[in-house]
């Protein structure tokens, strides 16, 4: 916790208390498809008939996002007709906020690598999308 209160301190952030954000993601189960091997319609049919509440667009792949609940089961139901690269349970953001001053951006960018580069930090989750400016 030190070195995580240290890197927030750092950076013009603070550490909250356990749960303090939570509220502003929900666990979620995602399932990543590489974009060149499949349509996107073909992959939205399919995505919903097996149990997934949406289907967006990530760089270079596909997330099918479910029900945590439901991540096995959609994987299955499309493991069939789509090369899965990935699939797991994440913190998605509910809602984001972007961020288009570089400066804001180069903070939170340099705050999130020296969260990663922690040992004992496995995930950071962020609600915010940043802009290129």
């Amino acid at each position: 916790a030190a070195e995580m209160r240290f890197a927030f301190s750092r950076n013009g952030g603070a550490l909250g208390e356990t749960g303090s954000v939570s509220w502003m993601f929900e666990k979620v189960g995602t399932i990543r498809i590489n974009k060149e091997a499949v349509s996107e319609d073909e992959l939205m049919e399919k995505a919903l008939n097996a149990g997934a509440d949406d289907v967006k667009i990530e760089n270079e792949y596909f997330l099918v996002i479910c029900p945590m609940s439901l991540l096995y089961i959609v994987r299955e139901k499309l493991v069939n007709d789509f090369k899965i690269e990935d699939a797991q349970v994440i913190w998605m953001p509910k809602n984001t906020v972007e961020i288009e001053n570089k400066e804001s951006s180069d903070e939170i960018i340099k705050l999130y690598e020296m969260l990663d580069d922690l040992d004992e930090v496995h995930e950071v989750y962020m609600n915010c999308e940043l802009k290129e400016v």
